[in-house]
């Protein structure tokens, strides 16, 4: 399995894993219609989790997956990054890795992203990152997020952003209706 197949499987069985079997069965009858393969092989990943047993604390699967995402340049809870203390990490994409933080100076929670580190030496991921940030911190719009920093700290890039209290985008069933988020930490 190559490494962009690995992905949508892993992405999806993320999506699905700690879902209903009615409703597990829902989003991938979505997300698969058009590719039977694909949900074949989340459907052998799930088997392997539940079948696990909890003879390993973590499913093989779940190890290998951990393995092919870099741990290198991973900030921990209490980890100081400049002006912003770490509290989890909660997101990781193919840019980068999303943290939810506390601007003490400001009193507020933000979401700090942070490029992954492999990527830095990639001119072009590192122009597509502040490409990104430049144009979200042009926007302005109450279904945006407002972008409060970005720059550069030792080795790293990074953008901070406001964060936002609401269900995990990867876990939405977008025919509930409309998404509703929190602003603030």
């Amino acid at each position: 399995m190559n490494a962009e197949r690995w992905k949508k499987v892993k992405e999806l069985f993320d999506a699905v894993v700690e879902l209903d079997p009615d409703d597990r069965n829902r989003v991938l009858d979505r997300a698969c219609e058009s590719d039977k393969a694909l949900r074949s092989d989340v459907e052998k990943l799930l088997s392997s989790f539940e079948d696990s047993d909890g003879f390993l604390e973590d499913p093989a699967a779940a190890q290998v997956a951990r393995a092919i995402l870099e741990t290198k340049g991973m900030l921990q809870p209490g980890e100081r990054f400049g002006h912003y203390k770490i509290l989890r990490q909660i997101g990781v994409g193919g840019m980068g890795r999303v943290y939810r933080a506390e601007q003490k100076a400001l009193g507020r929670t933000v979401a700090v992203k942070i490029i992954h580190p492999h990527l830095l030496g990639e001119e072009s991921a590192s122009v597509r990152f502040i490409t990104e940030a430049r144009a979200a911190s042009r926007l302005n719009h109450p279904n945006i997020v407002s972008v409060f920093d970005f720059g550069k700290s030792g080795t790293q890039l990074y953008l901070v952003m406001e964060f936002l209290r609401g269900k995990d985008l990867a876990r939405v069933d977008y025919e509930e209706g409309p998404l509703v988020f929190r602003r603030g930490g």
